[in-house]
């Protein structure tokens, strides 16, 4: 049981980090809008983008994650 309390402490903080990472990708996202409209393209219009990709990887890990509990439920 241990093993499957460690993956849903492991799935929540996931979930929570990625849940702030979203907030944040947002409101960068809001800003290098504007930005480019103030100051026409520069390194903060893409800025977002990259954070996109931790996000997507972070939602790949999470769906890995609820796999493995759900495996491991099924074995006991």
């Amino acid at each position: 049981m241990t093993n499957i309390e460690e993956l849903k402490k492991k799935q929540k903080t996931l979930k929570s980090a990625t849940a702030v990472l979203i907030g944040f990708v947002i409101v960068m996202s809001f800003v290098s809008v504007f930005l480019t409209i103030k100051k026409g393209i520069g390194f903060f219009t893409f800025l977002p983008l990259f954070f996109l990709s931790i996000i997507l990887i972070n939602y790949s890990n999470f769906k890995k994650l609820t796999k493995e509990i759900e495996l491991k439920k099924n074995e006991n």
